[in-house]
């Protein structure tokens, strides 16, 4: 059995809480390394361990560690979660829940979803007040991004706050429009009047627009499809509301496509097989179980090359890569903000930037020049 087959078929078990019948014999250590390529390693090892299926020590105890550490995990953001919350409570300022938090909850088992960080969504216009209250609780580490700022404390916990859903993208203009106005979208969620949340209608809708999205840029992971079906198995939708809402947003056929990946994969009668999918799914499967979590290096530089293409009309390599070693200005204004602010600095940058690819990431960026190679020699074909 191949290992992603595998690891899926595990996976299913654990979802479903059914009991995996005789395996054949597979490499540990492929199994091992793919499940933490798409952070789904706790959700592995509950079948693992529930069923005896592992007989060596170590693994075992590896195994067990990583279910362990992601129930500690767990804990420590739902705690850290609340305790953000009531600071926003405190300030007068909404938030939502989104992605991961709300699907964790729905998993047969505490600590079965892997997850990375915690995503809120608050109202604009309180940027420097927020960075302010995370400092304050602790935060020492902070990024700032075109859409969110990242907090970190302890080096574990990982807040991030977002202040718009997409970033201001021609590619994200359908997303942007629909959701300029997404607080009338929201509901109240307990007691607080700044607490608040999405319908669970409108929250499937996004989940699935940010994922269309990590699959567009760079690729996404076979968790996905593990998602999407635990969320459609345990909440009642207005399915024809919800195929309207992706028609608006123009990924009706990816959601529908992902969909049915995900139901013919964990169904709990299912036997699955990957002759089961038609061609279009076929596309989207391999796609995803070839990916990582968050998507690989190379397709993301893939899509950055069709993206210039797109926008610039022009197919030669010679101007992406010059439009990679020297950003516009609101390209500066997203990715570089202090260089953005600092104008002085443009001359120091632009010589600086160059020699820094070559010296400290060489690796990534010829990577990235044999992706556009093999794309611009597809696209010629084509």
């Amino acid at each position: 059995m191949k290992t992603e087959l595998l690891c899926l078929y595990l996976m299913k078990c654990s979802i479903n809480k059914q009991k995996p019948e005789s395996l054949p014999s597979f490499d540990m250590d492929a199994l091992w390394s793919f499940t933490n390529r798409h952070s789904v390693s706790a959700t592995v090892a509950k079948t693992l361990l529930d069923n005896q299926i592992i007989q060596d020590e170590n693994w075992h105890s590896k195994w067990q560690e990583v279910l362990q550490r992601n129930i500690r995990k767990t804990m420590l953001f739902d705690a850290e979660r609340t305790k953000v919350e009531r600071q926003l409570d405190s300030l007068g300022i909404w938030h939502v829940p989104l992605k991961g938090i709300i699907v964790n909850k729905l998993y047969p088992n505490f600590g079965l979803r892997q997850f990375a960080d915690n995503d809120i969504l608050v109202e604009n216009g309180h940027r420097e007040e927020i960075r302010q209250m995370m400092s304050d609780i602790g935060y020492t580490e902070h990024v700032t991004f075109e859409t969110d700022d990242s907090f970190k404390k302890n080096k574990i916990l990982n807040m991030e706050i977002h202040y718009k859903l997409f970033k201001k993208k021609k590619n994200y203009e359908v997303f942007n429009n629909y959701y300029k106005d997404i607080a009338s979208r929201f509901v109240p969620d307990g007691d607080s009047p700044y607490s608040l949340k999405l319908t669970n209608e409108d929250f499937f809708v996004y989940f699935l627009a940010h994922a269309y999205r990590h699959f567009r840029e760079a690729g996404i992971g076979i968790r996905l499809f593990a998602d999407v079906y635990v969320y459609r198995k345990s909440i009642k939708m207005d399915e024809a509301y919800v195929e309207g809402e992706l028609k608006k947003l123009k990924i009706f056929g990816f959601g529908k496509t992902i969909a049915s990946i995900s139901e013919k994969i964990f169904s709990p009668d299912s036997s699955f097989k990957e002759e089961d999918l038609t061609e279009e799914e076929a596309v989207a499967f391999n796609s995803i179980v070839n990916s990582y979590t968050y998507g690989s290096f190379e397709q993301m530089a893939e899509n950055r090359y069709i993206d210039y293409v797109l926008e610039s009309g022009k197919t030669g390599k010679s101007g992406y890569y010059f439009r990679r070693f020297f950003p516009s200005m609101e390209d500066h204004k997203h990715a570089h903000p202090f260089i953005y602010r600092h104008k002085i600095l443009y001359p120091a940058f632009y010589i600086y930037r160059p020699f820094r690819g070559l010296i400290k990431n060489r690796q990534g960026l010829s990577k990235e020049i044999k992706a556009v190679r093999q794309t611009k020699k597809k696209n010629d074909k084509n």
